[in-house]
């Protein structure tokens, strides 16, 4: 069976069939889980996000996994969040948006293909 890579949260590796508590979250506005990674929008503003980081859709700078929430880079204003299948959004006050992760398809918006595994602005939103 493979490892869950973290995207528990509960800082094991370990499946559960039950709800597990999200180490290291408080303060919580809103949350997004995507398949292999989850991020928690935090009411100061800033983001963490935990789980599968092989495209960097953690967004702290590294591509190493994490079974405990890591703060996302540069990020403080944000205002939403959104977890893709390998990328992640925030929409941060002023309209701007920052992305981070997988960029295969030119998801993260920034009129380019590679990924980042740090938040990169959108191009003209």
């Amino acid at each position: 069976m493979m490892q869950n890579s973290g995207r528990f949260s509960d800082g094991t590796n370990s499946f559960s069939n039950t709800p597990v508590t999200v180490t290291g979250i408080t303060g919580a506005t809103q949350i997004s889980a995507a398949g292999n990674h989850s991020c928690a929008l935090l009411g100061d503003t800033t983001i963490k996000c935990w789980g599968y980081n092989l495209y960097g859709q953690l967004g702290n700078g590294t591509n190493i996994d994490s079974n405990t929430p890591v703060t996302v880079t540069g990020i403080t204003g944000a205002t939403h969040i959104s977890a893709g299948t390998d990328h992640s959004c925030a929409l941060l006050a002023g309209t701007t948006i920052k992305c981070w992760g997988n960029n295969s398809w030119g998801q993260l918006g920034n009129g380019t293909s590679n990924f980042s595994n740090s938040p990169v602005t959108v191009a003209g939103a």
